[in-house]
């Protein structure tokens, strides 16, 4: 199931989308013991990061991308299109939100 990724202002207005969804299951490549970000990204509600948690989350996406041995092309390109997303939302007073159904 595919997780809707938007980058919105503090007063809720989008600023961007992701033309692509997060695959939570290819998220699960990180270990909860060594995840700051991800574990909390679940398909049912929705997770929402500030900018001081950036960099954690960029950092867990780049593992994530690494250890995507294994995995069909189309499926590590929709995962780095989703770190490219998530790397360009820096903005003061903006959030990255992860949203579930």
């Amino acid at each position: 199931m595919g997780i809707n990724i938007v980058w919105r202002k503090e007063s809720g207005e989008p600023l961007a989308e992701c033309r692509v969804a997060y695959d939570d299951r290819l998220g699960r490549t990180v270990p909860p013991e060594r995840s700051h970000c991800l574990q909390y990204i679940d398909p049912i509600g929705d997770a929402v990061f500030n900018q001081h948690q950036l960099p954690h989350l960029i950092r867990e996406l780049e593992e994530v991308v690494a250890a995507l041995v294994r995995v069909p092309e189309a499926r590590k390109a929709q995962m780095r299109e989703v770190l490219e997303f998530v790397r360009g939302c820096v903005g003061l007073h903006t959030y990255v939100w992860f949203i579930g159904d």
